[in-house]
């Protein structure tokens, strides 16, 4: 039971150490692919407050609170 277990591990070992590179350009697309879905969301939140910020101004503007 322990030889079998030391050779399927030595396979695997040896799986995973030619499979390296595609191991490591898989786990680099989805590091780019989290990094565009964060961008994202960030741009989306930075424009939302933007604009709520803008509407705020635009509110008091118009409440006759520009004339400060």
């Amino acid at each position: 039971m322990a030889t079998q277990l030391l050779k399927f591990l030595k396979a695997f070992g040896l799986f995973i150490y030619d499979m390296t590179e595609t191991i490591l350009l898989l786990v680099g697309f989805v590091f780019l692919a989290v990094a565009a879905f964060m961008f994202h969301i960030i741009i989306g939140y930075l424009s939302v407050g933007i604009l709520l910020t803008l509407l705020s101004l635009l509110i008091d503007y118009s409440k006759g609170g520009g004339k400060r």
